[in-house]
């Protein structure tokens, strides 16, 4: 195999200049991705003020969004940038150092399904995430204002609007409707 056709590490890929553009590292290759909708971010930001300041009121870990680089394999390397993620201080110390990318996946992964989204990929990136060892994946789907919620070994849990989201295991006494993931509906 020549040099370059070489596949790019994790560490090379933290050390390019994004310039702009978007990119997640996949079996060694950069591959781009769009830039999300507003209402993407709109959801983003409310599953970081709900679930982000309950992790940092109670204490319980790191909390990171904004694509924050995940490696999901190594050798060839992958880097994936999920929307949301939870790691422990019991997964990830409180100590570690959080200007590289962290080996060890985090306990949770939110991600939030846009139009051009393909269900194989997102299902591929899916079991990418919990063969790497994260616990539970959220997925919230905007136009059904579902949440799925995929773990290993078990069929996916679909909660509706109107249900609430809980998950004990992981962020202990956290609790909240569906509804307050997604903006408030349009009204004529």
């Amino acid at each position: 195999m020549s040099i370059a056709n070489k596949p790019m590490t994790a560490q090379q890929f933290a050390a390019i200049p994004a310039e702009g553009r978007s990119f997640e590292l996949v079996e060694g290759k950069l591959v781009e991705m769009n830039r999300p909708k507003p209402r993407h971010g709109k959801i983003v930001f409310r599953i970081a003020r709900i679930v982000g300041q309950f992790v940092d009121n109670h204490d319980l870990g790191h909390w990171f969004g904004g694509d924050a680089g995940i490696v999901t394999m190594q050798d060839p390397d992958t880097v994936r940038g999920p929307d949301a993620a939870f790691a422990s201080y019991e997964r990830i110390p409180r100590e570690a150092d959080d200007d590289h990318y962290f080996l060890v996946a985090p306990e949770l992964v939110f991600e939030v399904l846009s139009p051009s989204d393909r269900w194989v990929d997102v299902l591929d990136k899916v079991s990418e995430y919990l063969h790497a060892g994260v616990d539970a994946v959220c997925l919230l789907d905007p136009i059904a204002r579902t949440l799925q919620i995929h773990r290993s070994k078990e069929p996916p849990a679909v909660r509706n609007e109107t249900d609430s989201f809980e998950l004990a295991e992981i962020l202990p006494g956290f609790q909240c409707q569906v509804a307050e993931f997604f903006p408030p509906r349009n009204t004529p």
